[in-house]
């Protein structure tokens, strides 16, 4: 299992990308590609929903 670390492009079971803007105290604030509003998720609703994508991270 891969930490979560800001900056981190991930995606969920439908091929949506999302970029990880931080991570702390069991949350996880990302934003979905498209969209300029962050989402913050309970870690483990996250790591369900979201795989992290090899090699690619967002500058």
């Amino acid at each position: 299992m891969h930490s979560i670390q800001a900056n981190q492009r991930r995606k969920n079971s439908r091929g949506e990308l999302v970029t990880v803007i931080a991570a702390a105290f069991n949350r996880v604030a990302f934003v979905r590609d498209g969209f300029t509003c962050p989402c913050t998720w309970a870690e483990i609703r996250f790591t369900k929903e979201f795989t992290q994508v090899q090699g690619v991270t967002h500058v």
